[in-house]
């Protein structure tokens, strides 16, 4: 009997995976409409995108969303845009860059805590006690306070949006965040779920999912033009995949880290000189600087 239920346990995940393989599967592009298997497998490589993947009892999904992009607006989209702004965001210097923060939803701990897509999003994967969740919203807000610092000296104003609240709760007391109108929502995160714009006063925007603190402090003081060449390089051959900005961003990131990580060493060894003291002293943790990194909420 036990060696029967041993052998049915077994077959269980290959029975699964017999299911979902033979589900038909549906491409989409990053604006939803659909396109075939080799086109699709094509861009999935490429760095200017990500993967979703949905699975449906009939069906799988498999979906693009953009890691990466460029626009313009021309003079009279950029007044039009404008006034959006300041008619539905009370922004009124357009002489700076602006920096959207964005997150689709605001949720608070119950819808969090059975959101799993949601926290992934967020790389917090394990289910998480209501004190812990608190806990990460108050650091987040705290840390804002470096942000808009980072933000002034980078000629630049930090909005903070959302699309929907979800019995969000928690009163933040160094950032605010407002609620966007779908006409902005369709201009700047049509078909996203969160990420960051920076958007420049001659009307060149730009969308990422992610980028390290240096190359967001890179992007909002640099002439973009070499970035859009390679954006578009990358976007429209068939043979280029990664966009050299992004990989020197990485590269620079871990040099960053490990120059950090030494420093910390021997500044440890330092003090075990001076004190003597041959017990472990308190290494603490490296923390990159995230402002405007990431849209975590």
């Amino acid at each position: 009997m036990v060696k029967s239920l041993l052998v049915l346990l077994c077959l269980i995940p290959s029975f699964n995976y017999a299911q979902d393989a033979s589900k038909p599967i549906l491409y989409l592009n990053e604006e939803l409409k659909q396109i075939d298997e080799l086109t699709y497998s094509n861009k999935v490589l490429k760095s200017i995108y990500r993967e979703d993947i949905v699975k449906k009892d009939s069906l799988t999904i498999k979906r693009l969303r953009k890691a990466y992009d460029f626009g313009s607006f021309n003079e009279t989209e950029l007044l039009q845009v404008q006034k959006l702004l300041h008619k539905y965001l009370n922004i009124k210097d357009f002489d700076r860059n602006i920096i959207f923060a964005y997150r689709d939803s605001l949720l608070g701990y119950l819808p969090y805590k059975n959101s799993i897509q949601h926290r992934k999003k967020l790389d917090e994967f394990d289910v998480i006690s209501e004190k812990e969740y608190l806990k990460r919203r108050k650091q987040y807000d705290v840390y804002q306070k470096k942000c808009k610092k980072f933000a002034k000296i980078n000629n630049t104003s930090p909005i903070y949006i959302y699309s929907e609240n979800v019995e969000f709760t928690f009163k933040t007391k160094h950032h605010t965040k407002q609620k966007i109108p779908n006409i902005l929502k369709s201009i700047f995160f049509e078909n996203l779920k969160y990420g960051h714009v920076i958007l420049k006063p001659n009307g060149q925007f730009f969308y990422y999912s992610f980028l390290t603190q240096a190359q967001t402090k890179k992007m909002l003081e640099s002439d973009w033009e070499p970035f859009i060449k390679d954006f578009n390089s990358v976007k429209s051959n068939s043979k280029k995949y990664s966009l050299e900005f992004i990989d020197k961003m990485y590269k620079d990131f871990e040099r960053s880290m490990r120059e950090q990580a030494m420093r910390r060493i021997k500044q440890i060894q330092k003090e075990r000189a001076k004190s003597k003291n041959l017990s472990s002293p308190k290494t603490g943790r490296i923390t990159p600087p995230h402002c405007y990194t990431h849209a975590s909420y």
